[in-house]
């Protein structure tokens, strides 16, 4: 074997299935942010209430897992260098 080769296939592995979680982090994330701006809590005449705060948190926790992503696939494809494994793409983060 390879210089490094079972570190690097190890870090590619954990960094692939952390990029699942990621993922599926930022999807249920973007559920939740399509839900609040869909159902408002409720509505007084033409004022709709709209929970501001958890929108905005949703919004800047989906910015840095965003950064995190670019930055684990770079990560993984680092590795994947290394030990001969497929690079990662990925397409189309943009917010839905």
């Amino acid at each position: 074997m390879l210089p490094g080769y079972e570190e690097a296939l190890t870090k590619y592995s954990v960094g692939r299935d952390l990029l699942s979680a990621l993922l599926i982090h930022r999807e249920l994330l973007l559920q939740e942010l399509e839900r609040l701006s869909r159902i408002p809590q409720h509505v007084t005449g033409i004022i709709v209430d709209f929970d501001y705060r958890r929108s905005l948190s949703i919004t800047l926790s989906l910015v840095k897992i965003s950064l995190d992503l670019h930055d684990l696939v770079e990560q993984i494809n680092k590795q994947a260098a290394v030990c001969g494994m497929p690079p990662v793409h990925v397409a189309n983060l943009g917010v839905n």
